[in-house]
């Protein structure tokens, strides 16, 4: 069976982040993200791994207190347990996000 589908289809919030998974294999999830202008305050601690890069735009995180900066191509890992927060964004931001849970989803 062949699965696909197209990026860039997510309209841009107003506000924070509008997330879409596009596909879960056993323990991997993948989504696409989009950005507003004005981030939401929310902070992440998940019990997952996450690899995440910027497609288009570009986009300032604090992860672990640090601030990282991000423009179109570049990536961060993202260790479970680690306290990060989207600081500033580009409206449009596009990017994707492998979620890498400990054990395959049921």
């Amino acid at each position: 069976m062949i699965e696909r589908g197209s990026l860039y289809l997510s309209p841009v919030p107003v506000v924070g982040e509008q997330f879409r998974e596009l596909a879960t294999v056993g323990n991997v999830v993948i989504e696409e993200i989009v950005s507003s202008a004005l981030p939401d305050a929310a902070e992440y601690q998940q019990a997952h791994d996450e690899w995440v890069v910027v497609l288009v735009g570009s986009a300032v995180l604090e992860i672990d207190g640090a601030h990282v900066a991000l423009s179109a191509g570049e990536w961060v890992l993202i260790r479970a347990q680690t306290r990060h927060r989207v600081v500033e964004t580009v409206a449009g931001t596009h990017w994707l996000a492998v979620h890498i849970h400990p054990a395959p989803l049921t």
